[in-house]
């Protein structure tokens, strides 16, 4: 199964747009045709992001970030002191995030600092359009490698079910 982290701003358009082809990517998530990863740096960034910006009651924000986490794979990130971009250590975060959970995938739209790099140690970097293009051919590739959302095993018990 494709493992994926994503950026806090493909989370933000999902949830502002939930009719948007980003929406899209989380909605694949949510229906278990690729793994989303995330960590502590992106969780406290959607939360300050909803509420700061965007002025999101707390309620609204601790609902989203429960559900997100329903389908979402938290991974420690410990201080590595990665640093591949000089003066901003959030998106440092986001990277370290992405090589800790060995993703396959970091989904952003940051065009100035992320989307440039390309890929870090074999974590392909692109963008919303490019990632909803590899989950439609991955899925009609391959359906018979189905893996369980709630555990991940390919063809577990509840999965035989459906």
């Amino acid at each position: 199964m494709i493992k994926a982290v994503l950026d806090t701003n493909i989370i933000i358009s999902a949830l502002l747009n939930p009719d948007s082809e980003i929406a899209q990517i989380v909605n694949y998530a949510r229906s278990g045709r690729f793994m989303a990863v995330t960590c502590d740096h992106i969780i406290s960034e959607l939360r300050l992001v909803l509420a700061k910006k965007f002025h999101r009651p707390v309620y609204y924000v601790d609902s989203v970030i429960r559900e997100f986490l329903k389908f979402a794979l938290a991974v420690g990130a410990k201080n590595s002191g990665l640093k591949l971009l000089k003066g901003n250590q959030g998106d440092n975060e986001v990277l370290k995030c992405a090589m800790v959970a060995n993703a396959d995938y970091l989904v952003s739209g940051d065009r100035k600092h992320i989307l440039p790099l390309g890929k870090i140690n074999g974590c392909k970097i692109v963008s919303a359009k490019e990632f909803i293009e590899i989950i439609t051919k991955n899925s009609a590739k391959d359906k018979s490698n189905i893996t369980c959302p709630q555990c991940y095993a390919k063809r577990c018990r509840r999965e035989s079910q459906k």
